[in-house]
C-alpha cells in the first residue's frame, strides 16, 4: 500500500505544483515541464492502477514515468538551493512534489534489485483490489470531463458561446447587419443584460458598433473570456477593437 499512496501523491502534487503554481500562470519554458506533467498523468493513470495487478509491471512502470519527472525536478531544486528568496523552510516545502520522484526511483529500484515486495502489499480482497484500480481512472475521466466536456466548465460555455457567435453571424447574412440584441436572433435574453443564461454561467452579447460585437462571459477571480469579431478568436484581455 506504501508504493501506491506513495504513486498517487507523486503524481498529483507534481501535476497541481507544474500546472497550477507555475506552469499556467508564467507559461512553460521549455518542453521539461510538459514531459512531467505527462508523466505526473501515466503515474496516476496506468502505473497506479497496473501496480494493484501485476506488481512487477507497476514498479518498472513507475521507475520509468519516475525518471521522466527527474529531469525537470532536478532544474527546480537547484534553482530553489541557488534563490534567495527560498531559504525559508516554508518556501522550502515547495520543493517536495520535486523530490517525491526521487524517493519513487530508491523504493523501486530496491523492490527490483532486492525483490523487497513489502511496500507494495495490497489487500487480497477482489473488490478492494478491483476500486483501488479503477479508483485513478475514474477520477482522472471525472476531472477530465469536469474541465473540457461540462456544459458548465469554460471550454462548455465557449461551445455555446460558438453557437451563439454562428447565429450572430447568420443574422448578419439574411439582414445585412447585426443583431441589437439577443432577442433578435431567438434567444432568451434577461431584462438587466443582453445575456443567454443566468448567474455565473450567462454569456453576455455587446454590439460594439455596426460592424463590430463581443461575446463574452465571466471565468474565475473576476476574469473574462471574450471573442472579438475583428479577430473571430476567443481572448483573455479587455482590449478595444481593432
Amino acid at each position: 500500500m506504501k508504493l501506491y499512496f506513495l504513486y498517487v501523491i507523486t503524481a498529483i502534487l507534481n501535476f497541481y505544483a507544474i500546472m497550477f503554481l507555475w506552469g499556467v500562470a508564467a507559461g512553460f519554458a521549455s518542453y521539461l515541464p510538459v514531459v512531467s506533467v505527462i508523466s505526473s498523468i501515466l503515474l496516476f493513470t496506468i502505473a497506479t492502477p497496473i501496480i494493484v495487478v501485476s506488481s512487477k509491471w507497476g514498479v518498472i512502470l513507475g521507475l520509468v514515468f519516475s525518471l521522466t519527472m527527474m529531469p525537470n525536478s532536478v532544474i527546480y531544486i537547484f534553482g530553489t538551493i541557488g534563490d534567495s528568496n527560498y531559504h525559508d523552510p516554508i518556501s522550502l516545502l515547495f520543493n517536495i512534489p520535486y523530490i517525491l520522484p526521487f524517493v519513487i526511483i530508491g523504493c523501486n529500484g530496491k523492490v527490483l534489485i532486492k525483490k523487497d515486495y513489502h511496500l507494495i502489499r495490497l489487500p487480497s480482497a477482489l473488490v478492494s483490489k478491483v476500486l483501488l484500480s479503477v479508483l485513478p481512472v475514474a477520477l482522472t475521466l471525472f476531472i477530465f470531463w469536469a474541465i473540457y466536456l461540462s456544459p458548465d466548465s469554460e471550454h462548455g460555455r465557449i461551445r455555446k458561446g460558438n453557437a451563439i457567435v454562428m447565429r450572430i453571424e447568420n443574422y448578419k447574412l439574411n439582414n445585412g447587419r447585426y443583431p441589437d440584441s439577443l432577442g433578435d436572433i431567438g434567444m432568451h435574453s434577461n431584462r438587466d443584460w443582453d445575456a443567454y443564461g443566468e448567474g455565473a454561467n450567462a454569456i453576455y452579447y455587446e454590439k460594439k458598433d455596426t460592424g463590430h460585437y463581443i461575446v463574452y462571459f465571466g471565468t474565475t477571480l473576476g476574469e473574462s473570456k471574450i471573442y472579438y469579431s475583428d479577430s473571430k478568436k476567443w481572448e483573455d484581455l479587455n482590449r478595444p477593437m481593432k
